[in-house]
């Protein structure tokens, strides 16, 4: 499956540091599970080969946002599951998952 403009922003609000990754994620990765949570998402994202981190202990990237239209804002989430597989969570705080998806209406903490 191809990545959804959430998970793009995801990634892309995310790993705003890491651009390597980043573009070989964007360019190569083919999403193999995804799935709603009611307050965000879960998606897994293969890559056609293995991937070398510069550091090996980068391996979890966690960033806060605030929200347009929630109190408390939420949080995005991208781990390696394996050499080829990243995992991306994103969640909002004491709220449920703002739809439709506005990328204009998310801001960092």
């Amino acid at each position: 499956m191809n990545l959804t403009k959430e998970e793009i922003f995801a990634l892309t609000f995310t790993l705003r540091n890491k651009l390597d990754l980043l573009k070989k994620v964007l360019n190569e990765g083919c999403v193999i599970e995804r799935s709603k949570t009611g307050v965000g998402f879960f998606s897994t994202i293969k890559l056609p080969q293995t991937f070398t981190l510069e550091n090996n202990k980068d391996r979890y990237w966690e960033r806060g946002f605030f929200h347009e239209k929630l109190s408390y804002g939420g949080c995005f989430m991208i781990a390696v599951e394996d050499d080829n597989c990243l995992e991306i969570e994103a969640v909002v705080y004491e709220s449920e998952w703002p739809e439709p998806f506005v990328e204009e209406d998310f801001f960092p903490q």
